[in-house]
């Protein structure tokens, strides 16, 4: 986490990053989770994905924010899992602004990106004191039961992903074609996380421009 930053003032708003890392887990592809303190007034108790603001050092004041929100939430993702990640290969799955009128707001990106073999999740309690996979085709009822209570934004991004894992799983596609060029990262990044995945092994992807 970032350390000596002041807390936002009302109404401002903080750039911040978040990595969704998958992996899977007893046959099931999951989503690292981690629990925040539940003694903190921001979402305390409360299970995220790992991330935090994008700091100056990682490129704040530069044009491609992107690669900022990138480079956060790696760094972020490291301090609160121990987990490594490149952040050059970690994709950019969306974005989420805090509603106005919140006491706290921030500017989030979302990254998604694979677990690298033999790294194991690890916390030093503080902000952060728990972790956990969460299976995503069963975050509703586990959410819903208490097990994993959620903020609703994490709630939407966690639907999303299991959506497009479940039809990508479930149809096994021959082929992907993808846009070199995406509004939100590179085609390219997109297919090196889908050929990471084994059961995606022999799915052919064509990247193309235009």
């Amino acid at each position: 986490m970032s350390q000596g930053v002041a807390s936002p003032r009302r109404g401002v708003v903080r750039p911040a990053a978040t990595v969704i890392v998958l992996d899977s887990v007893a046959g099931e592809p999951s989503a690292l989770m981690v629990q925040r303190n539940p003694a903190l007034s921001f979402f305390g108790g409360y299970w995220v994905f790992p991330g935090g603001a994008i700091d100056a050092a990682d490129g704040l004041a530069g044009s491609d924010m992107i690669r900022a929100g990138a480079i956060a939430g790696a760094r972020e993702l490291k301090e609160e899992a121990s987990l490594v990640l490149d952040p050059a290969r970690l994709v950019h799955w969306g974005r989420w602004i805090t509603p106005s009128g919140e006491p706290k707001r921030f500017d989030t990106h979302f990254f998604i990106g694979a677990a690298e073999p033999g790294q194991v999740p690890s916390i030093v309690e503080g902000e952060i004191v728990a972790w956990d996979w969460l299976p995503l085709a069963r975050w509703p009822s586990l959410t819903e039961d208490g097990t994993f209570p959620v903020p609703a934004p994490t709630q939407l991004v966690l639907r999303e992903v299991a959506e497009a894992l479940d039809l990508t799983y479930r149809h096994h596609p021959a082929l992907i074609l993808l846009d070199e060029i995406l509004p939100d990262g590179s085609g390219l990044d997109v297919a090196r996380q889908l050929k990471s995945d084994p059961a995606l092994a022999d799915t052919f992807v064509i990247l193309y421009s235009g």
